[in-house]
Parts: C-alpha cells; structure tokens; sequence
C-alpha cells in the first residue's frame, strides 16, 4: 500500500509532463517536453505532503505513530515495563515481591520464621508451648488414674472400697452386713430371731393362733441362715483342700476324703436342722401328717449320711496308712 502511495505521485509528474498544455517541440525528429519548474516543484510537495501527513510533522511522525499505538504514547518498554508491573505487584516492589507475598501467606508473615506455621500446629495438640510435648498424654493418664496425687490404683481403689463398703471397713463389712439383716442387726445376737419365737410360742401371737406370719417368718430366717453358712464354710473347706493338694501331690486322697467328709457334715447339720425346722413350722399349722413326715426325713438323712460318712471315715484310715508308710520309707 506504501509503495503504491510513492509510484502514484511519479505517475502525476510523468503524465504532466506529457500532457502540458504548452507547445512541444520537434529536435531531430523527436518530442521534447517543456519542462515546467513550478509544476515539478508542485508535484513534489503534494507527494511529500502525502507521506508526512502535512508539513507540520517530520516524516518519523507517522512510524512513531504506529508505534504509539502499540505502545500507548509512553517508551517502547513500558508496555513491558507494565507486563512486570502485573506480575510483581508495581514498580515500587521488587521482582520477588510476589514470591515473598506467598511464602509470608504460608508461614505468616515475615515477623514469624518459617517454622510458625508447623509451631502452631504443634501447639494445639501439645496445648501450646507451656506444656511439653506429653502433656495430652498426661492429661489422659490423670483422667484414668484420678491425677497425678494418686496412684495409678486410685481406680480400683476406689472399686474395691465401693465393694467393702470404704477403707475404713474391713473386706467383710459386706457379708457382715448381710448376716446382720438376717439376725436383726449387730446391737441383737444371733439368736434374736429365735428369741422372738419362743417368745411367740410362750405367750405371744400362739396363744390366739397357731398359724401366725411371724413363726413361719422367723423359720424361714433360720433356714436361710444355715444354708448360708454352710454355703461359706463348704466353700472354705474345698478352697483349703485344693491348695494343699495343689502343693502335696502325695496328700491327693487323704485330704479330698477329708474335705468330703468335711462338707457332708455340714450338708447333714443344713439339712438336718432345716427338716426340723419344717416339722415345727408344720405342728405350727396343726399340720401332724406334714411334721411327721419332715421328722422322717431327717431321720433318712441321717442314715445316709451317716453311712457315707463311715465309708469315707474307713477310707482315710486307709489312705493315711498308705501315706504313712510312703513317707516311713
């Protein structure tokens, strides 16, 4: 397009001189043009006119045009200059600024080291840096324990004495407060429950009524209370044999006769006492038939009983001949 602009003013000049209104002249056959000063210094002065864009602009004027446009009217490089700008956040910081910004988002700023923000963290799960690094720990370990005042069996302390009833009682306060729910508590002995019916039968709730709540009551009491304690001393009986036999293989079967005929004693006192307790409750009751037969099977008891018992009794006779001659030799 700029060459075509340059070759239209040289096509005017060409033209007009070939087309001059003037007369032409023939020298030696050929056609000379009149050559006319003011039209060729016309011609030149348009053609400039057109390249400069008039004649108040030199002719850089329309390249540094082009390029203000692309420029923006200031320096070549400050488009450059303001493509950095974008990145680093302005002239007035330095090209690092933008990496500064984000290392400081990450550790906090610059008044903190790069480590603020793993302290930080390390913090709330130590509980800040008072505390050391245990100290959730510790705290977990005083929860289960009770603190660090007590020691590490607070706990089953505690368990135990809610068991016994608290350490200012012995490990039986328990069992003694059952038998004494059964006798009538520890300020009345332990025949206090018979006490109340002897004194029924010989002038009380009898004489009106054989068949009275607090006689059958008080049977009941005592009945309990047998079985109970030959419940414990049976126990007892089986828990010492088992130890010694445990620690003298040799005593096997003089010790377990021993404890069975130990435990069948007891079983005959429960059961002998309790059918005569049922026969007094049945006389009670006018009930002959129901006392005599209770009578009978105390009786059967003691039989058998007693039959078992001379067979083991006969038994250990022989057991501790054999052990005594295993120890002799």
């Amino acid at each position: 397009m700029l060459f075509k602009t340059l070759l239209s003013p040289i096509k005017s000049i060409t033209s007009s001189l070939v087309d001059s209104n003037t007369s032409t002249s023939h020298v030696g056959g050929s056609i000379l043009a009149p050559l006319s000063l003011s039209t060729i210094t016309n011609t030149v002065t348009h053609t400039v006119s057109n390249i400069t864009s008039g004649s108040a602009s030199n002719p850089v004027s329309a390249v540094t045009g082009i390029l203000g446009n692309v420029t923006g009217s200031a320096s070549p490089l400050s488009t450059v200059t303001n493509i950095i700008g974008g990145v680093t956040g302005g002239t007035s910081g330095n090209p690092l600024g933008a990496v500064t910004g984000i290392i400081g988002g990450i550790t906090g700023g610059t008044d903190g080291g790069p480590l603020g923000a793993v302290t930080g963290i390390i913090g709330g799960i130590t509980g800040g840096t008072n505390g050391g690094p245990l100290g959730a720990v510790t705290g977990i370990i005083g929860g289960i324990t009770g603190g660090a005042e007590g020691g590490p069996l607070g706990a089953v302390t505690g368990i135990i004495g809610g068991i016994t009833g608290g350490a200012e009682g012995g490990p039986l306060g328990a069992v003694t407060g059952i038998i004494g729910g059964i006798t009538g508590g520890a300020e009345g002995g332990p025949l206090g429950a018979v006490t109340g019916i002897i004194g029924g039968i010989t002038g009380g709730d009898l004489g009106n009524n054989p068949v009275t709540g607090v006689i059958q009551g008080g049977i009941d009491v005592l009945q309990g209370l047998e079985s109970l304690k030959t419940d414990i001393i049976n126990t007892g009986i089986d828990t010492v044999a088992s130890t010694i036999i445990g620690a003298v293989h040799q005593s096997e079967h003089p010790i377990g006769d021993l404890a069975n005929l130990g435990t069948l004693t007891f079983e005959t006192s429960r059961d002998t006492v309790n059918g005569t307790l049922e026969a007094i409750s049945d006389l009670a009751g006018a009930d002959i038939g129901g006392a005599a037969g209770s009578l009978t099977g105390v009786v059967g008891t003691l039989i058998n009983n007693g039959s078992t018992a001379s067979g083991l009794v006969q038994h250990i006779a022989g057991d501790l001949t054999d052990v005594g001659g295993i120890i002799g030799g």
